[in-house]
């Protein structure tokens, strides 16, 4: 949510609403945003499934699978962060699916290359909001390289990365548009490896 406190505090039944509207079968999750406000996203879930996750791990029963879900924080430098990143990557066990959630690309950058963390899933870049031809996006406020942080499910160096273009816009350093980089709302489905 980007606005003033009063703006939050007047939109505050609509987004619980709204997120009250989410269910999976393994649950919700979520990580905070680099505009989001530990409070403001607290506020925003009471009542609803939705779980924050600020350097946890998560592990969930699905069927016949095991899931291990981390969170990071948007620090994901940190002594925190990377203990708990350690710990997603260092847990003995081959049977279970590891996903890190990071607001920011550059999370998977904290990973040893191969990593036995299956999948990073993260947003932030919004795709580069304009993009062009042959060129991709103009700025992507990331380090990874940019096909990666245009968006989509990619291989750096033996970690496996999806960025979300998400559907919002920067409203700080980047204007407002979006060119050639449609919003998307992403559904990804694990598969066995073959």
């Amino acid at each position: 949510f980007q606005g003033t406190q009063e703006c939050f505090e007047r939109e505050l039944p609509a987004l619980r609403d709204l997120l009250s509207k989410l269910s999976a079968p393994a649950g919700v999750y979520c990580v905070m945003g680099n505009i989001d406000t530990k409070s403001w996203i607290e506020q925003a879930i009471v009542g609803t499934d939705v779980k924050l996750l600020i350097n946890e791990i998560a592990h969930i029963r699905l069927g016949d699978r095991q899931l291990t879900l981390g969170g990071a924080g948007l620090a994901y430098t940190s002594k925190a962060a990377q203990d708990m990143i350690d710990q997603l990557q260092n847990t003995p066990g081959p049977e279970d699916i590891r996903i890190l959630l990071a607001h920011l690309p550059d999370a998977v950058f904290a990973l040893p290359s191969p990593s036995r963390i299956d999948l990073v899933v993260c947003g932030h870049t919004h795709g580069g909001q304009i993009r062009l031809p042959l060129w991709g996006p103009l700025l992507t406020f990331s380090h990874v390289p940019r096909w990666v942080a245009a968006g989509g499910l990619h291989d750096l160096d033996g970690r496996r990365i999806y960025v979300s273009r998400g559907v919002g816009c920067e409203r700080g350093q980047a204007p407002r548009i979006r060119f050639l980089c449609p919003p998307e709302v992403s559904l990804l489905t694990l598969c066995e490896p073959k």
